[in-house]
Formats: structure tokens, C-alpha cells, sequence
């Protein structure tokens, strides 16, 4: 008896020993390896700052807008004023005819045109209805949101003084009361200063640790299929022969690397750039945890597929657009069909996204978050089996090759 109790705990010792073996060589793999140090060190340090800095703006004030006042009339300069005073537009110029107007847009010297007809002066002392087109240049939707809102706002504003010179005679109140029976009050929940910084870059944070996951794993597979000829992933020593070992000794890397660099994305970037952040240090690791390991999973299994160190790149390039897309920032989620949104429910990325910003952008408890917590859990464990599945395959061949 005491014999089988030394042997299983000479196993377990040799166990231990060799997964702590696999992974300092995972882990001088990844600091000596251009490559690999890129994705693993590198690019989690500079992405999100350099995200989070282009677009820290949160807006895109001061569009340029040229004009084509074919009333020329001091009330027409006057709404024009009025347009170029709002924090949106920038009148940079005054063009004669719609031509040279869209001369300045292929120029790019402006990214809209707001046409004043003849008749608008003439139309509006008739209190007769008139209007003031604008043309947008929609290759950027920034653009064309900022145009839209400072010229929409301005016309609600002449609107409502026109209301009021309309009834002289009445009190301030029943001025008030006629130009704006109604009252609205916009409150933009959760993104206070509605501004692209707070809606893109929470997402892209997350989407980072997926896709570095991805090349930096992708990559090391294809490096050590590289060093170890034959194409074998799992090098022929002693201490790498065991399926477990092996997955354990990668994947405590990984996730080592990527949970402190997790840490920095989640909490310390946000806190850099001012960008909503509601959710307390330890729910976030209730999310964060989960979320780091499905992504080493995930990507210890796509690793499989790649043979030679440069297919990363092929791989990389023809997921990002569909993980960009299913991720639910480039289009809404709810928006997506039922079959899509079953689809895309295989990414770790999925469950990461919703369920940061759910805690993170919306204030939203644990519990509440706790499908995409759940979500995430379970791909864990799914991805845990196929990397074991895969891995136990080219273990076999390795060593079989050798004895």
C-alpha cells in the first residue's frame, strides 16, 4: 500500500514538475520571440492607449460646412450665423452655386453643403412654410451627425422665435407656451457626453484579448512546429509527454500574461481616459476571469489548425471582420437575426463584450450579468475539452514517432 501511495505521489510530483517545466518554456517563448512579444506584451500596452487617444475627442466638433445662400438676404446671413455658432458646424465658406459647393466637398475643404432657396426670407415673412436643404458627405456618419444636429438645432431655435414674435402682445409666458407647448428633455443613458469614445472603445478593449489571443497562440504553435521539425507542435522531451501537462503548463501562461493584461485594458484604461467605468474591481473579475480563459482556450484549439508560423496572419485577417460584426458594435445586437446571434454565441468575444458593458457601461449587478459570466464558463469548459481532445492526438504522434 505504501508503495502505490510513493508511486502516485512520484506521479503527481512529475506531474507538477513538468507542467511548471512547459510552462517556463511558454513563458521564455513568448518574451524572446519577436512574434510572440508583440501580441502577448507589446500590443496590449499600446493598443488601448492608442485607441483610447484617437478617439478621446468623444466628438467631431467643428465640421466644415460650406454655404449656398441663394436668398442673400440679412435674415439668411443671419440663420447662417447662427449654424456656424453652434459647437457642430464650421461655415468655411460662401459658394455661389451648388457647383462650386460640391467642388469644395470632392476638395475635401468641407463635408456638407446647406443650400438657403430664394424665397426663404420671402416665405418666411409670408409665414409660409420653407425649408433649408443639407447635403452630407456620408462616407462618415461622424460627419454627417454633427452637420445634422447643429443645423436641426438651429431651426428649432429660429422656429421657435418666429412662434414667439408671432404673438407680441401676450405675456412671457404665453410666449413660451406658444413657441414650445411641449417640453422634451434628451437624456443619453449611460454615454452622458454621446460620444464615440464611450461607445467603441469599452468593446474594442475586450475584442483585443480575443484577437492578441488568437495571433499570439497561433503564433507560438507555428513557431514551435517550426523548431521542433516534422511538424510535431509538442517537442519530444521527457516532461512534455502527458496531454494535461502539456495544456496546463500553455494555457497557466497564457492566462497569466493576459489576465494582468486584462487588468490594465478593463480598469486602468478606462480610468486614463475618462471613459465610463461603473463597475467595482472585484465584480470585474467575475467577468474577466471567465473571459481570459475561454479566449485561451479558444485559441489553443484554432492553434491547431495552424502549421507553418506565417498562416496566423490568413487566419487573423479572415475573422476579424466577422468578430468585429458579431460582436454587436458595428451593427446592434438586438438587430440580428436568431440564427446569427446562435451563430456568433461560439466567440468568447460575444459573452465578453455584452457582459462588460453591461457591468462596466450600465452599472449592471453580477447577477444580472451573470448569463454572459455563465456563457463564458461554459465555453471554458467546451473549449477546455476540444484543446485537451486535439492535444492528447499530437501527443500521441509525437511520441509515437519517437518510441
Amino acid at each position: 500500500m505504501s508503495l502505490d501511495k510513493e508511486n502516485i505521489l512520484s506521479k503527481i510530483k512529475d506531474g507538477f514538475s513538468g507542467i511548471l517545466q512547459i510552462w517556463s518554456d511558454e513563458v521564455a517563448l513568448s518574451i524572446k520571440d519577436p512574434g510572440t512579444l508583440v501580441f502577448f506584451i507589446i500590443a496590449p500596452l499600446l493598443y488601448p492607449l492608442v485607441y483610447s487617444y484617437l478617439y478621446n475627442k468623444e466628438e467631431t466638433p467643428d465640421v466644415p460646412l460650406v454655404v449656398v445662400d441663394h436668398s442673400n438676404t440679412s435674415f439668411s446671413r443671419e440663420f447662417s450665423r447662427m449654424v456656424d455658432a453652434t459647437k457642430e458646424v464650421q461655415v468655411v465658406g460662401k459658394c455661389i452655386s451648388m457647383e462650386e459647393a460640391k467642388k469644395a466637398i470632392a476638395e475635401r475643404k468641407a463635408y456638407g453643403i446647406m443650400e438657403i432657396p430664394k424665397s426663404f426670407t420671402k416665405d418666411v415673412a409670408r409665414t409660409k412654410q420653407t425649408s433649408v436643404h443639407l447635403y452630407c458627405d456620408m462616407t462618415s456618419l461622424m460627419y454627417y451627425k454633427a452637420l445634422l444636429q447643429g443645423v436641426t438645432a438651429t431651426s428649432l431655435k429660429v422656429n421657435a422665435n418666429i412662434q414667439t414674435q408671432m404673438v407680441a402682445g401676450k405675456t412671457a409666458r404665453e410666449q413660451e407656451l406658444n413657441a414650445a407647448p411641449l417640453k422634451y428633455k434628451n437624456i443619453a443613458l449611460f454615454n452622458t457626453q454621446n460620444g464615440y469614445a464611450s461607445y467603441l472603445v469599452p468593446g474594442v478593449l475586450v475584442l483585443i484579448v480575443q484577437q492578441m489571443l488568437l495571433l499570439g497562440v497561433g503564433m507560438a504553435a507555428g513557431t514551435m512546429r517550426d523548431k521542433n521539425g516534422g511538424k510535431r507542435l509538442i517537442p519530444g522531451k521527457e516532461y512534455c509527454k502527458g496531454t494535461l501537462r502539456n495544456i496546463c503548463g500553455k494555457s497557466a501562461c497564457y492566462a497569466m500574461i493576459w489576465l494582468l493584461a486584462s487588468i490594465f485594458l478593463f480598469l486602468v484604461v478606462p480610468q486614463l481616459f475618462d471613459l465610463p467605468q461603473l463597475v467595482h474591481f472585484t465584480d470585474s473579475l467575475s467577468l474577466i476571469v471567465p473571459y481570459v480563459l475561454a479566449c485561451v482556450f479558444f485559441a489553443m484549439t484554432l492553434s491547431l489548425l495552424i502549421k507553418e508560423r506565417e498562416a496566423v496572419f490568413v487566419v487573423f485577417v479572415f475573422t476579424s471582420v466577422i468578430f468585429i460584426f458579431a460582436s454587436g458594435m458595428s451593427w446592434p445586437w438586438a438587430s440580428m437575426s436568431s440564427g446569427w446571434q446562435t451563430a456568433v454565441k461560439v466567440l468568447p468575444s460575444t459573452f465578453g463584450i455584452q457582459g462588460f458593458l453591461a457591468l462596466n457601461s450600465t452599472g449592471s449587478s453580477v447577477a444580472n450579468a451573470s448569463p454572459y459570466i455563465i456563457g463564458l464558463w461554459i465555453q471554458t469548459g467546451i473549449y477546455f475539452c476540444t484543446t485537451y481532445a486535439l492535444y492528447r492526438i499530437e501527443v500521441r504522434k509525437t511520441f509515437s514517432s519517437i518510441d
